[in-house]
């Protein structure tokens, strides 16, 4: 499975599936602008990184549902692109920096241990979720680079997004040890994933009236 990077609002983007919790590889296709692994330069990845904020404020606005942000490896970041958006106050709850392991366990009560985890990612999810009351979340935790991390490679990285009440992960595994890259790709991944279950939500309720609509009348 591959996971590329396309404008906000495009239908190639996919949902997270019920299985996203197997090892992905997260690669940006060659551009005019591109890195020294042949990915899209940093500015490009946030400038595709701000469309999605966008999208995903303009959806959120629209109804009238809120989104938080609990944050490790990305540090802030992913906040910043999303406050960064006009009128952001009327969907974008807050978050949570949460940097180091024991702030992961005291403020955002994930258990003792490795953090950079599945376990960790969907803890640190729900809990900003219900703490800021909000119908979406979605968190980062991974290792950052430049060396391994709880014997894991740079570029690993788990994010978690729950979507009213229904939470589900999956793990990617960064083309890059540059930590500045990491945080840029792990802040467009996770602003993908948040897009992506909007979408996934939108095509329910698409599914439902339409399905209601052909239901004949008690």
């Amino acid at each position: 499975m591959k996971n590329v990077t396309v404008p906000a609002g495009s239908d190639q983007q996919k949902p997270l599936s019920a299985e996203d919790t197997t090892r992905t590889r997260t690669e940006f296709s060659a551009g005019p602008q591109t890195g020294r692994d042949g990915g899209l330069d940093i500015g490009s990845i946030e400038t595709l990184s701000s469309q999605l904020a966008e999208s995903i404020g303009a959806i959120l606005s629209r109804r009238g549902e809120s989104l938080a942000v609990a944050e490790s490896l990305t540090g802030g970041q992913i906040s910043t692109t999303l406050a960064a958006v006009p009128e952001s106050s009327d969907w974008f709850a807050g978050s949570v920096v949460a940097y180091r392991p024991e702030t992961k366990f005291r403020i955002l009560g994930v258990p003792e241990g490795p953090v950079v985890t599945e376990e960790a990612a969907r803890v640190m999810a729900e809990t900003v979720a219900e703490r800021m009351g909000v119908e979406y979340a979605v968190a980062t935790t991974g290792s950052g680079g430049p060396e391994p991390q709880e014997g894991e490679e740079p570029g690993t990285t788990w994010i978690a997004v729950t979507a009213n009440g229904n939470t589900e992960a999956s793990l990617h595994e960064l083309s890059t040890d540059d930590t500045e890259r990491i945080v840029a790709l792990t802040v467009n991944t996770a602003l993908q994933a948040v897009h992506n279950a909007l979408q996934e939500r939108a095509s329910e309720d698409t599914e439902h009236v339409h399905g209601a609509a052909g239901e004949p009348p008690d």
